[in-house]
């Protein structure tokens, strides 16, 4: 910066100032500059001479010259050249250079590291003189105001101060000379001076003492700088300024001018009032109210508005600005007008209102008026929006100004403090006004607080006045105690009031101020988004009522939300008058809701009593939301979107709600006409303006009232990112993540819901201005998860057409990154639930379902409007599939979900990755919304995953579901409920007397396993779970897979005498075959060739050549299907991520890493286990598969079970495995053979000698019975398999007609419904 070097020169001139009496630096020649400037002491001179002297004495200590002579270098400074490092002239560079600071950051300053390498050059003959290393070196320099020892400070006040003296009396000034221009003028700590004149244009002022403005006499400081170390007062609380005298302090000066320094780290710059002691500056008002609103709209061409309440004492001259009641067109241009008053403002008693008389007529309608009168409007009676009025200038006796006009770089206020806490300023500033303030290329607002060291005592500001502030009108840093109350602020570039993030919660008080017409700066960059808004609340404040944001080209309200426990309905609170509601009006983004915890928490975000209309984006939009989110006492009215939250949450999260209470969402009122804000303004990926509608409903929209909820899992902005520098923390990572109610990334939360009660829609039509507008609606880029949405107290009111009310239909927005179709879990699986009846109007507990998924409907739906099915009788509830563990990169098919009660199924492609903007993957989920006390077949066409988790999010105990879960190949399955292995004898069924499937009656985690069918049976049951409700992960499952060989056989043996002693003698032969523990293989279905022929082989009885034959074999029992598994040996344990990755708290007082779930039998008790498969086991596998098909093969295979046995199937699991290259994984699928015999009675098993030879067993001739009925058999097959297809087409051809009968009069979307 090219003042940087005059600011280290003006140190040594502060230090040479004599304490103890007024002293003044006075230009000898007259010229507008300081006596002795810095840059012409004889010091400076005479170091200048010096460098003059060696610049041609070689540089870098080596010798080098220069080609020309470098830039004039501040000789206190490192001589820095882009050529190499000058010696040190004089011992005073080597003093400042050892003063660097040893921390390596100064708040708000750069860090600076500079890289430089020394080299020979035979060319030039250049070497290295004596002393200078050779190579590369590196060296930081790190800027900062001060020396190491710190800058010079006067010494506190004491108690006491001499007695007053006045700036008048040239007596009381060295020389007898009163301070001229451009002096330099300290006040020393005991010094007591009242100002009474108007003076020169001082350079400094410094205010060691005291200066007080005189309360009889009007008078004006002007200055270029003001440093208070002491007390400044122009006016105080008890003595304000009187209303016939006027107090001004005048700053001037440019941005070269010299930087002014009290204190490490408080980086002022210049045209500035420092203080570190005490200001005070109180004004009377010359009017009783700073602001109020229009009483009725104010048309176009109209000269005298009507105003709410007497405001008799705005007199002729007084300028006035009346805010916006349309949207705003950034990046500097509202509808807000101001004019002058030009005649005596009339009160009429009776409508307590006051008429004003305008200078010319207004160019915009302004509205004012009640904008619902109906009956039925009960949870906010006839409100009232209306446009704000605020008196501008002339309010106030006290003023503080930048002198020049319209200078981007005016004057500052800055209230500090030192990072050690010695000194902490501390102002009370009220009825002020300040004009033209604030810096603009130095980010300085109007006034600021900046408590490096922290703060102890109150600041306050009250009724002020903040007109034209070049960079924001007040900044709060490190803040702990301010009230800023009932003050104004007009057309302020940037922020009006920004609380930064290093101030502290609950600290600050907000209460009536208003800001009229926040606008961008014309040179602010418009190649990146840099958040703004009226109110920039980055801590929570202590309070937050009655103020306005009107006319904002960004956003309202940015606040960080207070933080309470969640609640449903209606908290008791005092209902609030519409005067103690936050306000904004003719913004682009009405309220935007900051992250409220660090992390994810499960508190509420709490959000009351706000009102926001005539939004050209949104109402109330929030970006990475980590919170909760409850909304209380809200009016949304006359905006583009009048909700859309958006919310960052970790992907197990299951505890994310949002409530809603007491809502008026309206769509066009009377507020809104077709000649203005039918066009949306919001940022874009390529728009960091907003001068176009980039929002995700774009043009297609006029308004939107609600938008269904969204959760991704990774952030937007820096704040979330944890990128620094992040100034403001809404700053976007990319351009590409605009605009702020875009999806970006993938699913967030598991589970979530939304509760929307005492919710009023009103004023919502179909065609409004030649477009739709809707009430409630679904996000358009929320494609991967549709969260449940829950419905009481609902009140349309007359206003709202009925094709207005919802809209759950088929998307024809398409300019977003992503498009919604029916293919996708967001869309397809929309369902609202009417929780007691007043959304439809219909019975309680009804839903409504989307016209993309028919499917999900019932044959008592009825269509409304090609949007959704209204289902009076129907009740569904979210069930989420997830594959645990494994490889990342696992692809997995759609997902289908068949419902036995009348043959309709839906389909899951769960979460979408990100592949554009931010890539990330997505969760392995699956999701739909299940009818419970109903049976749902769930089919995944693709290798399962080794570990399923299932989550039934359902609080009601009497609602249950049974999944048939299809497994293309065979498995043993365990399950595990909140963590703990369901016992086989008392969750399996199939274990029970006799043999059966879980009925929906059974407990929650019931089971059994068809190996015939390959279907898994699982019951779950809604409700509570060891305290901890469904709903929130509660007696959530785990399905482990371990791998097996499945076997069929025949055993020639009545079904009667195979009982459990044969049943363990024929697992022992088994086993003993194998050579392995017997507890490995276990009988999983035993049935006479009855029951079998019972289930699939009638068509044998077609047959009458062998009818008699058959029925005899079959009726006589003497044959056994058995089928058993031989399960992986030592299967790992459950690795305890699949338990800490769910989302769900472990038992009280453990944790889940210190549970090793029991594991099959023979597996370690301790150790982490593998999400993958087991090549070595699947090895192993084929290994046992071969044995029993060789002795299959050799016809020993009865002769070793001891028992007639015919070897009907091998199957083997056949999944990716952890071993990528195996080839042991080939199974014998449907393997097949028959002994020679049926009838052979085997002996004992015996071991054969190896080296014994025996002769060929003469072949046994074949019974043709037995051939014939193997002929037949593959005969059913092949006719069975046509039956198969012609029952497929069938069943397409009936599903197609009856989904045109009872779902919808066009043909179902088929993409959707495979």
């Amino acid at each position: 910066m090219p003042h940087r070097p005059v600011e280290r020169r003006r140190r040594k001139t502060a230090e040479g100032m004599r304490p103890g009496k007024p002293h003044i630096q006075q230009a000898k020649d007259g010229s507008q500059r300081p006596n002795a400037p810095p840059e012409e002491s004889e010091e400076f001179l005479r170091e200048e001479k010096q460098v003059r002297e060696e610049k041609n004495d070689g540089w870098m200590a080596g010798g080098l010259t220069p080609e020309k002579t470098p830039r004039r270098a501040d000789p206190r400074e490192a001589a820095i050249g882009l050529r190499g490092v000058r010696p040190d002239p004089a011992p005073s560079i080597e003093a400042l250079i050892d003063e660097q600071p040893e921390n390596p950051m100064v708040n708000g300053r750069l860090t600076t590291t500079l890289t430089m390498k020394v080299v020979g050059d035979n060319v030039s003959g250049y070497q290295a003189g004596p002393g200078t290393p050779g190579g590369s070196f590196r060296q930081q320099f790190t800027p900062r105001e001060c020396p190491k020892s710190g800058c010079p400070q006067p010494q506190k006040g004491a108690d006491g101060y001499l007695p007053q003296r006045r700036w008048s009396d040239a007596a009381g000034w060295p020389d007898g000379k009163l301070p001229g221009e451009m002096d330099n003028v300290v006040l020393p700590p005991e010094d007591n001076v009242l100002l009474d004149i108007v003076t020169p244009k001082l350079h400094w002022l410094d205010i060691q003492g005291k200066l007080e403005f005189d309360r009889a006499l009007n008078c004006t400081l002007n200055a270029h700088s003001v440093k208070v170390w002491g007390r400044l007062h122009m006016g105080t609380t008890e003595n304000p300024m009187p209303p016939n005298v006027k107090a001004e302090i005048v700053l001037w000066g440019s941005e070269q001018s010299i930087t002014v320094i009290m204190v490490e780290g408080l980086f002022l710059v210049n045209k500035v009032i420092s203080v570190l002691g005490e200001f005070s500056a109180v004004g009377t008002p010359r009017t009783s109210q700073a602001w109020t609103k229009l009483s009725q709209t104010a048309a176009i061409g109209s000269t005298q508005p009507v105003l709410m309440g007497n405001l008799a004492d705005w007199g002729p001259g007084s300028q006035v600005a009346i805010s916006a009641t349309e949207y705003p067109s950034p990046p500097q241009t509202t509808e807000t007008e101001v004019r002058r008053i030009t005649g005596m403002p009339v009160y009429d008693a009776n409508s307590d209102t006051t008429t004003i008389t305008l200078d010319s007529a207004l160019t915009h309608r302004h509205f004012a008026g009640v904008v619902d009168s109906s009956a039925e409007n009960t949870h906010w009676p006839r409100p009232f929006l209306a446009a704000a009025v605020a008196l501008l200038d002339g309010r106030s006796n006290v003023v503080l100004k930048t002198g020049e006009d319209w200078e981007e770089h005016g004057g500052e206020v800055v209230i500090g403090g030192s990072s050690d806490g010695n000194w902490e300023g501390i102002a009370t500033i009220s009825n002020v006004d300040f004009i033209r303030m604030g810096k603009f290329w130095y980010q300085a607002p109007a006034l600021k607080f900046n408590f490096l060291g922290g703060q102890k005592n109150m600041s306050r500001v009250e009724n002020c006045v903040f007109s034209y502030s070049q960079s924001g009108a007040i900044e709060a840093n490190y803040v702990s105690h301010l009230e800023l109350v009932d003050n104004v602020f007009h057309r302020t570039t940037r922020t009006a009031v920004w609380i930064r993030g290093t101030s502290s919660h609950d600290a600050v008080v907000l209460r009536r101020n208003i800001a009229i017409e926040t606008l961008r700066h014309p040179n602010e960059n418009t190649e990146w988004i840099r958040h703004f808004g009226s109110f920039y609340l980055e801590v929570r404040p202590a309070e937050l009522y009655g103020n306005v944001a009107a006319g904002s080209c960004d956003t309202g309200f940015i606040l960080r939300p207070q933080m309470k426990a969640c609640q449903k309905g209606d908290l008791g609170l005092a209902r609030l008058q519409q005067e103690e509601l936050n306000e904004a009006v003719a913004t682009m983004t009405g309220v935007f809701i900051l992250d409220a915890c660090q992390d994810d928490c499960d508190q509420c975000a709490q959000v009351h009593g706000l009102v926001a209309w005539k939004s050209a984006h949104g109402g109330i939009m929030s970006g990475d939301q980590n919170a909760n989110v409850r909304l209380d006492t809200i009016l949304l009215a006359d905006n583009h979107i009048g909700m859309a939250l958006r919310f960052v949450r970790a992907t197990t999260d299951m505890n994310h709600r949002t409530y809603s209470y007491n809502i008026s969402v309206f769509g066009s009122t009377a507020a809104s006409t077709c000649d203005a804000s039918t066009e949306c303004r919001a940022y874009g990926e390529t728009d960091a303006v907003g001068v176009a509608c980039n929002s995700v409903v774009g043009d297609y929209y006029r308004r939107v009232g609600i938008m269904t909820h969204m959760i991704n899992n990774i952030p937007k902005f820096c704040e979330a990112e944890g990128i620094t520098p992040c100034r403001p923390p809404t700053t976007p990572i990319k351009m590409c993540v605009m605009p702020w109610e875009e999806r970006m990334g993938s699913a967030g939360s598991r589970y979530s819901e939304s509760h929307w009660d005492g919710v009023t829609f009103g004023h919502w039509s179909s065609s409004d201005c030649g477009k739709p507008s809707v009430a409630f609606t679904y996000n358009p880029t929320n494609i991967d998860i549709a969260y449940p949405q829950f419905f009481t107290g609902v009140k349309w009111l007359p206003s709202v057409e009925a094709g207005a009310r919802v809209y759950l239909g088929e998307s024809g927005i398409t300019h977003n990154s992503v498009v919604a179709t029916g293919e996708f879990d967001g869309v397809n699986q929309l369902v609202l639930t009417d929780v007691d009846g007043s959304l439809l109007g219909s019975t309680p507990d009804a839903s409504l379902v989307t016209v993309y998924n028919p499917a999900l409907a019932i044959q008592t739906c009825t269509e409304v409007g090609s949007s959704y099915f209204q289902c009076p009788e129907l009740q569904l509830r979210y069930l989420t599939w997830e594959a645990v563990g494994g490889p990342e990169n696992r692809v997995l098919s759609k997902f289908k979900a068949w419902r036995a009660s009348d043959d309709r199924d839906t389909w899951s492609t769960g979460p979408q990755e990100e592949k554009t903007c931010l890539p990330v993957g997505a969760e392995h989920d699956r999701s739909w919304k299940l009818r419970p006390n109903d049976m749902y077949n769930l089919t995944m066409f693709t290798s399962p995953p080794k570990h399923h988790r299932l989550f039934w999010f359902n609080d009601n105990p009497d609602e249950t579901i049974r999944l048939d879960i299809f497994l293309t190949q065979p498995f043993r399955l365990e399950v595990y409920v909140d963590g703990s292995l369901m016992s086989e004898d008392l969750y399996d069924t199939a274990k029970k007397s006799p043999a059966r499937l879980p009925e929906l009656t059974d407990p929650h985690g019931s089971y059994a396993f068809d190996p015939q069918a390959r279907r898994f049976y699982l019951v779950m049951q809604g409700g509570f779970f060891d305290g901890r409700a469904a709903s929130v992960g509660g007696g959530f499952i785990l399905l482990r897979l371990l791998q097996v060989v499945q076997v069929t056989m025949t055993v020639s043996m009545p079904l009667a005498d195979f009982d459990s002693v044969e049943q363990d003698k024929f697992v022992s032969n088994v086993a003993a075959l194998l050579a392995i523990d017997p507890a490995r293989i276990k009988i999983v279905q035993v049935q006479s060739k009855a029951q079998v022929a019972a289930q699939g082989g009638r068509l044998l009885e077609a047959l009458e050549m062998l009818q008699a034959t058959l029925q005899e074999r079959l009726l006589q029992g003497e044959e056994l299907s058995v089928i058993f598994q031989i399960v992986e040996e030592n299967p790992e344990p459950v690795p305890g991520e699949a338990f800490a990755d769910s989302g769900v708290p472990p038992p009280a007082g453990q944790t889940w890493d210190a549970i090793v779930p029991t594991a099959a039998p023979g597996s370690p008790t301790t150790g982490s286990g593998s999400f993958e498969f087991s090549g070595a086991a699947i090895t192993e596998l084929a290994a046992l598969v071969q044995i029993l098909q060789n002795a299959s093969d050799a016809g020993v295979l009865s002769d070793i079970l001891q028992i007639p046995v015919v070897l009907e199937a091998i199957e083997l699991t056949d999944v990716p495995t952890d071993q990528a290259t195996s080839n042991t994984t080939t199974t014998s699928n449907n393997f097949t053979t028959t002994e020679t015999t049926l009838s052979t009675t085997f002996a004992s098993t015996t071991t054969s000698d190896p080296n014994a030879t025996t002769e060929p067993e003469e072949a046994v001739p074949e019974d043709p019975t037995v051939a014939l009925v193997q002929s037949i058999l593959i005969g059913a097959v092949v006719g069975v398999a046509v039956g198969i297809v012609m029952m497929v087409v069938g069943y397409f051809v009936r599903r197609r007609w009856y989904s045109n009968t009872v779902a919808t009069d066009e043909p179902a979307d088929e993409a959707l419904n495979p």
